[in-house]
C-alpha cells in the first residue's frame, strides 16, 4: 500500500471511532435515548433467554422433529430420483419404438407397393 492510501484508511479508521464515541455521548446526554437503548437491550435479553429456555426444555423434541423431517425429505428425494428414472427410461422405450414403428411402416409400404406392381403385371397378363 502507498502512503497516501494507509493515511486515507487511517483516517477513515479515525473518523468512524470518534463518530462512534459522539453517538454513544449523545445517547448517555439524552435520557430519553439512554432509557430506549436500556429497554430494547433488557428486552432482547429476555427473549434470548426465553428462547434459550425453550430449546433447553425441548431438546429431545426438537432433535426427534429434525431428525423425522430429514428422513421424510430423504424418502421424498428418493421416491423423486425413481420417479425420474422411470420416466427416463419410458422416453427412451418410447424413442425406440418410434423408430421401429418408423421402420416398419417404410418396409409396409414398399411391400404394398411391389404387391400392386406385382397384381397389375398378372392383371395385364390375363388380359
Amino acid at each position: 500500500m502507498e502512503p497516501q492510501e494507509k493515511k486515507g484508511k487511517s483516517g477513515l479508521q479515525i473518523g468512524m471511532a470518534l463518530g462512534g464515541i459522539i453517538g454513544i455521548g449523545l445517547v448517555v446526554a439524552n435520557k430519553k435515548t439512554r432509557e430506549n437503548v436500556f429497554s430494547a437491550t433488557k428486552q432482547t435479553v429476555s427473549t434470548v433467554n426465553e428462547a434459550t429456555r425453550f430449546v433447553s426444555q425441548n431438546r429431545d423434541e426438537i432433535m426427534q422433529q429434525l431428525k423425522n423431517t430429514s428422513q421424510r425429505f430423504s424418502e421424498l428425494m428418493k421416491k423423486a430420483s425413481e420417479d425420474l428414472q422411470y420416466i427416463s427410461d419410458k422416453a427412451l422405450d418410447l424413442k425406440e419404438t418410434t423408430v421401429e414403428f418408423k421402420e416398419v411402416t417404410k418396409e409396409s409400404a414398399k411391400k404394398s407397393v411391389s404387391s400392386k406392381v406385382k397384381w397389375k403385371k398378372n392383371l395385364s397378363k390375363t388380359k
